[in-house]
């Protein structure tokens, strides 16, 4: 059997869950990555030969005027080490630099140097040139749309936050409006065990990653015999 070595969105081709690759997350991780391979390219075509899509995962971090590192690495959902050895890659071509900061003489920041500022600006052209052409792809109101529907995900709070996390964004206050009023608290049981029924007593939580089993089926009944 040959190997099938395609891949889709980023993993090899896999019919048997096709999920990993037409969920919503996928979608949009493959926009982001095909978004960001464009603006790369546009930004190599106006001399920047050396920038590549590993800097770019970097300075989208960092503000013009200077940001720690502690919050780079917030921003960038990643530990410090792993930010400090971007931050190396990117000092190497000169695109960022480490100073102090000079609201706190005891802190580092790092900020953009004349070279990375100028990559900076140089990308406002790249992306007018990017819109002007998503703009024929999708049209004038569908470009419209794609930017309130990702600004919408950009701050939706999710199924699972709680009341005082949808409070604070706007979509999580719309998700919350339109979810039915008359649905009841769920009792102890529930709360302990999601899987659990209504009424019936939680089951003992287990600390493993394991797949809920199917519930059993309880034996059939004995067919009664008929009256004679």
């Amino acid at each position: 059997m040959i190997q099938d070595d395609r891949t889709q969105r980023g993993l090899k081709s896999d019919p048997e869950h096709p999920w990993r690759h037409h969920n919503l997350g996928r979608l949009l991780l493959a926009s982001v990555l095909n978004w960001q391979d464009i603006l790369v390219s546009g930004l190599q075509h106006m001399g920047f030969k050396r920038f590549r899509a590993s800097h770019m995962s970097l300075l989208r971090h960092i503000d013009l005027g200077g940001t720690r590192i502690s919050e780079i690495a917030k921003r960038a959902r990643l530990t410090k080490q792993t930010v400090g050895e971007a931050l190396a890659a990117c000092e190497a071509e000169k695109l960022i630099k480490t100073v102090a900061d000079p609201n706190d003489g005891r802190a580092k920041i790092v900020t953009f140097t004349k070279l990375g500022e100028a990559v900076i600006m140089a990308e406002q052209e790249v992306m007018e040139r990017i819109d002007a052409e998503l703009e024929q792809v999708l049209g004038d109101k569908g470009l419209v749309r794609l930017r309130r529907a990702l600004a919408t995900l950009g701050e939706w709070p999710g199924p699972f936050a709680d009341e005082d996390e949808r409070e604070g964004t706007a979509a999580g206050r719309q998700t919350a409006a339109r979810a039915p009023a008359s649905v009841p608290a769920p009792d102890a049981a529930m709360q302990a065990d999601g899987h659990a029924r209504r009424g019936a007593a939680p089951r003992k939580r287990s600390t493993a990653i394991t797949q809920t089993p199917a519930a059993k089926r309880a034996p059939p009944r004995k067919a009664r015999a008929a009256p004679r």
